[in-house]
């Protein structure tokens, strides 16, 4: 994502943040607002960067209360315009641990398509960061289909 300038016919600029779809296209992800003054339109530019920069930081997501926790405020179209730009979602699912299922909620573990051995595989971990790590192909993590671009 990035943040862009767009000449207006009224001599305004528009202030939006843009993401590239698959087909290489741009999509407007949020409107961040317009002014004809140079000094509100660099405002309004380090708005934009602050709404990616924000949504891009890793965030303690064991607490809810913090003052940096960022808010599910994203509309439909918002979640929309980000899986068309080709944001994917990963829900934080545990693991299966024998008959019970482990960490629901607080971590997320998807296998990788990268055997390590007979017995092993790669796996993603999540929780407050994102790790690569190997485990038991008999343990259940989440499989999330991909295609290759």
């Amino acid at each position: 994502m990035f943040v862009r300038k767009k000449p207006n016919k009224s001599g305004s600029v528009s202030v939006q943040v843009v993401a590239k779809t698959r087909s290489r296209r741009q999509k407007v992800i949020k409107s961040i607002g317009s002014s004809k003054d140079p000094k509100e339109i660099e405002r309004l530019m380090a708005e934009g960067r602050d709404y990616i920069n924000v949504g891009h930081q890793l965030r303690d997501i064991n607490d809810a209360t913090s003052q940096s926790y960022p808010r599910n405020t994203y509309t439909n179209n918002d979640w929309a315009a980000m899986e068309e730009a080709g944001c994917i979602f990963l829900p934080c699912a545990g693991y299966r641990l024998g008959n019970n299922t482990q960490s629901a909620g607080n971590s997320g573990m998807y296998w990788s398509a990268s055997r390590n051995s007979s017995k092993t595989a790669k796996y993603v971990r999540f929780s407050s960061m994102a790790q690569l790590q190997t485990g038991s192909r008999c343990s259940g993590r989440s499989v999330r289909l991909a295609k290759d671009l």
